[in-house]
């Protein structure tokens, strides 16, 4: 309230009454409520009114938030209240209905928009989920309805966010055009639909994820759909738990003509060309605090498919067990030199960054011959690797992407 208004002022006599109203309606409906009364309508002050102030929110360093609570003058089906909060770019509005001969009381929103920009830091600070450094952009649009039982709010929520945005400057990854529709039930269960138009990790360039999942009452979520589009093909997720508490998962991941030549360019150097499409597996963990990890899987080419390899000049890779009168010595030279390309039908690789009976981590087998007619010369190439697969394999990640 103002702070104008002096002791015997209008203004201030005007206040003491409203109060002395709102408290006897406070008193009233707690002694209906302890008592199981049912007072008749005629008990109830009969007076209208309004109170305002300030409230801040996350304590004394939070931002102000307007608010006001009206009281509209008794109907039939009760009293009804209205409030409305302001502050900060966040804006609320709703009411209430208590009827006194049941002691029924329901509550509506009417809508409620949060900008995240200013907020979500807030709230995660308070509740400790780890975001520092999270940039967000964007609004959420809630509305919902409901009633009071058993001493606090049941009901549900709808959830929208359009249009948002999340990235983190320092780990080089981004989020854009994320559409959320989410409905919740404050009991804790709730069904959530995001659709992501871009996702970046590093140089990693991915689009049109879809994601449904369903939120469990015990901190957890079930991710019914996870796919996306990336590498010129498409990834998709099997069913897997999300853990909420302690943000972490375990996902197997399907793989589907996936570009041989926008996944190579994310591996070392070790060819200068190649043109293809792929199928696979990944299975893999993620922990907030750990990253991603890849624990295990394979690729090939897809049905039907053939590639063509051109490597990058390594000489002795091929040649190396071979003497210079060998009829196979000049067209295999031609090809470790990358001046032929080599026509694949065949090529797996399978790793295992904790490492198989044998102690690899990766295998490959590639078969193949080169493209030149006039060069007769089939090759079949197997490698094995033992040690770390993080410095083969980079992904041009730095390490955000690890092996093990």
């Amino acid at each position: 309230m103002p702070a104008s208004a002096a002791p015997g002022s209008q203004p201030f006599r005007r206040r003491r009454i409203i109060l002395g109203v709102f408290r006897r309606l406070a008193l009233a409906l707690t002694l209906s409520v302890a008592t199981g009364a049912e007072p008749s309508g005629s008990h109830w002050p009969l007076l209208a009114g309004s109170l305002s102030g300030e409230l801040a929110a996350f304590g004394d360093e939070g931002p102000r938030l307007a608010w006001r609570l009206d009281a509209l003058p008794p109907e039939a089906s009760g009293r009804r209240f209205t409030f409305m909060l302001t502050g900060a770019g966040l804006s609320a509005r709703g009411g209430a209905l208590y009827q006194p001969e049941t002691g029924a009381l329901t509550w509506r929103l009417d809508q409620a928009e949060v900008p995240l920009s200013a907020w979500l830091p807030r709230v995660a600070s308070r509740v400790g989920l780890p975001l520092e450094g999270t940039e967000t952009a964007g609004t959420v649009h809630v509305e919902g309805e409901g009633s009071w039982a058993d001493g606090r709010p049941v009901g549900n929520l709808r959830v929208r966010w359009e249009d948002g945005t999340v990235r983190h400057a320092a780990d080089d990854w981004e989020l854009s055009g994320i559409q959320i529709m989410a409905t919740y039930d404050l009991r804790g269960t709730g069904q959530v639909a995001c659709t992501i138009g871009g996702l970046r990790y590093g140089p990693l360039a991915l689009q049109g994820a879809q994601i449904d999942l369903s939120l469990m009452p015990d901190s957890r979520a079930l991710v019914t759909r996870a796919a996306l589009q990336g590498l010129g093909g498409r990834i998709e997720a099997a069913p897997f738990d999300l853990s909420l508490a302690n943000p972490s998962a375990t996902v197997r991941m399907t793989l589907a003509q996936i570009s041989l030549r926008q996944l190579v360019a994310l591996l070392p150097p070790a060819l200068s060309e190649a043109q293809g499409r792929l199928d696979g597996e990944v299975e893999a963990s993620w922990s907030a605090a750990e990253g991603l990890q890849i624990t295990g899987g394979w690729l090939g080419l897809s049905e039907g498919e053939e590639a063509t390899l051109r490597l990058a000049p390594v000489p002795g890779l091929i040649t190396a067990q071979l003497t210079p009168d060998n009829p196979a010595y000049s067209p295999l030279q031609r090809v470790e030199q990358g001046e032929t390309a080599l026509s694949v039908s065949l090529l797996r690789l399978r790793f295992t960054p904790r490492g198989d009976e044998n102690g690899r981590t990766a295998t490959v087998r590639i078969q193949a011959e080169p493209v030149d007619p006039l060069l007769k010369a089939p090759l079949q190439i197997d490698l094995n690797v033992a040690g770390p697969l993080d410095q083969l394999i980079k992904l041009g990640m730095d390490g955000r992407i690890r092996f093990e």
